[in-house]
């Protein structure tokens, strides 16, 4: 199988998932994708889909968004989401977006654009615009195509999430109900060097370390990993 993902760690999780999946008796499994850039390059979702799951993807810039419609146009099972997920504390319905040229790097408004411009001044600083802001709560509400209605206010459909929103990771997953995503079978992170502690709290809802590099931690369900 040829890995997509940045250090290609999809190579060490697709095996498990589909085992996952196969151990229910099922055959396809449903993902989230946070951060989903154009759906190819460095894509944890790409090898999944392409092997028929649904799920939602999401990302805030615009020619990400553009190429993920593109990419699974007339994929019934696959919803596309143009957003930024944000914090609690941001309290507009709408955020900044900033993008350097050739480069899929994206980020939000407040310290972490601040932080991401002065890296990129030399690159050639170029675009940004205000797109629709959801909180990790917000996006989890939506239904799913690949599942339909689900009575819950958090829809607990997933069995993959993947998390790569720059400089925001550790606001991302502080803000996911991991205690209630119970169906979620595995999880993907950008760490920014918070590795430690994403482990410890996963760690605590019963998830196991898969894999660990400079860039991500993969975590999936200790109990499913033994019975594997």
């Amino acid at each position: 199988m040829k890995g997509y993902s940045q250090n290609k760690e999809d190579e060490v999780f697709v095996p498990l998932l589909v085992e996952m999946i196969a151990a229910e008796q099922r055959i396809y499994g449903v993902l989230l994708d946070i951060g989903a850039n154009d759906g190819l390059t460095f894509s944890n979702s790409y090898v999944l889909l392409r092997r028929g799951w649904g799920g939602v993807l999401v990302d805030c810039d615009a020619r990400s968004h553009l190429a993920l419609c593109n990419r699974y146009n007339g994929n019934p099972l696959v919803e596309v989401v143009y957003a930024a997920v944000v914090a609690s504390s941001c309290r507009e319905e709408k955020v900044l977006v900033a993008q350097a040229d050739d480069s899929m790097l994206t980020t939000i408004t407040g310290d972490a654009l601040q932080l991401q411009k002065s890296v990129w001044r030399d690159q050639g600083f170029v675009e940004e615009e205000r797109v629709r802001a959801l909180t990790p709560r917000a996006l989890l509400s939506f239904a799913t195509r690949a599942d339909g209605p689900h009575p819950s206010p958090t829809r607990d459909v997933y069995d993959f999430i993947s998390i790569d929103v720059e400089k925001m990771n550790r606001e991302i997953f502080d803000e996911m109900p991991w205690d209630q995503l119970t169906r979620c079978k595995c999880v993907c992170v950008e760490h920014d060097g918070h590795d430690v502690y994403m482990e410890r709290t996963l760690r605590a809802l019963g998830y196991e370390g898969l894999l660990r590099n400079a860039e991500n931690l993969v975590m999936v369900r200790r109990h499913l990993w033994g019975i594997l």
